[in-house]
């Protein structure tokens, strides 16, 4: 009788851990990754009227703070990754008008019509599809590239801040 209730402790201690352990981690990630694509998203979004991003430079300081929450990904995908991510916005905003397949949409259900639409939403793009937050981080939103309205000091009109916490989106 003993040793069944001594096994019920240890698999309730032993769950108990796991269960603590799962997902409660502080520690952004990627955040010069995050940077880097949020500053390449941010000096080209001006391509794209649709975008509001009338002041690059507010919407790089935006990122800039915005970014140390890091990337919503599940872990780092590491610096090529990035930086073919960025390469694949620095094609996308070479045909801003319409898409003629110059970026490989992440998956073929993505309907990518423009660059435009692969500068608002990055993770639309394959290289960029670890950008994705996983359904099950609870993260808000994805990205998306709409500039504030000018906004008062603090604000500076830069990209909207409707990315959740931990995204890597304007």
């Amino acid at each position: 009788m003993h040793v069944g209730r001594l096994l019920g402790w240890v698999m309730a201690l032993t769950l108990a851990g796991l269960v603590a352990g799962q997902g409660c981690g502080t520690e952004p990630i990627a955040v010069d990754g995050c940077r880097k694509i949020e500053e390449t998203r941010c000096e080209l979004a001006p391509r794209c009227p649709n975008l509001k991003v009338p002041d690059v430079d507010a919407c790089k300081r935006f990122y800039r703070d915005q970014c140390l929450h890091g990337l919503s990904a599940p872990s780092d995908p590491g610096a090529p990754a990035i930086d073919r991510c960025v390469e694949a916005l620095k094609v996308a905003a070479q045909c801003t008008a319409t898409d003629n397949g110059c970026v490989q949409p992440a998956s073929s259900a993505t309907q990518v019509t423009s660059g435009c639409q692969i500068l608002e939403r990055p993770e639309l793009a394959l290289d960029c599809a670890f950008l994705s937050a996983p359904a099950s981080t609870g993260a808000a939103g994805g990205p998306t590239l709409v500039a504030g309205n000018g906004g008062a000091a603090g604000e500076a009109g830069a990209a909207g801040a409707s990315a959740g916490a931990g995204g890597a989106g304007m």
